[in-house]
């Protein structure tokens, strides 16, 4: 499990994104990194679906969840320190997929901070987000 900057992010479904990671160093690697807890329905038809009203209605789900991914993305590459990812082991890493969580700065308090000591951050998952918002369904 490590945290690392991720400086870019594209959604390429409502639960994978392809991000650039920052590592160290000035070392960037492109990795497809899957949101960790999340099982977003696909953006595509689904032929082995017979019912068209239920095919296409999974299509809309999964393009909807794809779209608040990008909007959530978006925000969190706004705030100022950007968008961070926690990467986990992936117990299925055959597609070359990075296991992950990502998060941004939502809140933070300068003005009860001490001297020499780190202000409070509030951390939020965009996972968690998700989930909170019934936008996709947890594989856990």
């Amino acid at each position: 499990m490590y945290h690392y900057k991720l400086r870019s992010a594209t959604a390429l479904t409502g639960d994978t994104v392809q991000g650039l990671i920052d590592i160290g160093f000035g070392v960037l690697v492109d990795y497809r990194i899957k949101l960790f807890g999340v099982q977003a329905s696909s953006c595509r038809l689904d032929k082995s679906i017979e019912d068209a009203k239920e095919r296409a209605l999974l299509k809309k789900r999964g393009m909807s969840a794809k779209n608040r991914l990008k909007e959530l993305l978006a925000f969190g590459k706004k705030q100022p320190e950007g968008l961070s990812v926690k990467t986990f082991l992936s117990p299925d890493d055959s597609q070359g997929e990075v296991c992950g969580d990502i998060k941004y700065i939502y809140a933070r308090d300068l003005y009860n901070s001490q001297p020499g000591e780190d202000p409070w951050v509030g951390w939020k998952s965009i996972s968690a987000q998700l989930l909170q918002e019934e936008v996709v369904d947890s594989n856990l």
